[in-house]
């Protein structure tokens, strides 16, 4: 059983893992990209902080607030930019 709860969520992978960290969940999708050459935006680093994040919603739940959803597409908007894939204030002019 999985919960929104990190902490629950390192037990109950720990009885099968004792190698579990955050970064395994992502890593495989992050090699099998890597190895073909996909471009991606890694927004593991910019999220992986302590549970006092202002990006996180409160309490049980895990997910992105509006202020993480929006540093979100503050990054992959800049790569998007700096890979070409956007031409800059595109997303501004949406609003």
């Amino acid at each position: 059983m999985f919960s929104t709860n990190d902490d629950i969520n390192y037990k109950v992978l720990g009885q099968y893992s004792t190698q579990h960290r955050r970064r395994s969940l992502t890593a495989p999708l992050d090699s099998v990209l890597s190895n073909n050459a996909l471009p991606y935006v890694d927004l593991f680093a910019d999220f992986a902080t302590d549970e006092k994040s202002p990006y996180y919603f409160t309490g049980r739940d895990n997910h992105w607030n509006d202020l993480g959803q929006e540093k979100a597409t503050e990054i992959v908007a800049a790569a998007f930019v700096r890979d070409k894939l956007l031409a800059p204030g595109t997303l501004s002019q949406a609003h």
